[in-house]
């Protein structure tokens, strides 16, 4: 999921807004999980620099989950090729 920057029902700009001043889509449940995910894809970076590989893939996983950001798909490859896979 990449970051909003329009509203998906009017396309007005949001913003900063989690809530679009034009029509009134809400989006903070989206928001939340793309500032939840971005979190956990920090966290597998941070885990795989330490070599603990599980609990990096785990993050990763719940990244991809959640938002799918391209930070933990980076880090599930790397992962995949440490692994040989």
């Amino acid at each position: 999921m990449e970051a909003l920057e329009r509203c998906l029902a009017c396309r007005a700009r949001l913003g900063q807004a989690d809530v679009c001043t034009r029509c009134g889509s809400d989006f903070s449940i989206s928001r939340r999980a793309q500032r939840q995910a971005a979190a956990l894809a920090r966290v597998a970076v941070q885990e795989l620099a330490r070599g603990h590989h599980r609990q990096a893939a785990a993050a990763a996983a719940t990244a991809s989950q959640l938002a799918n950001p391209l930070l933990a798909q980076a880090v599930t490859r790397a992962i995949r090729r440490r692994e040989g896979k």
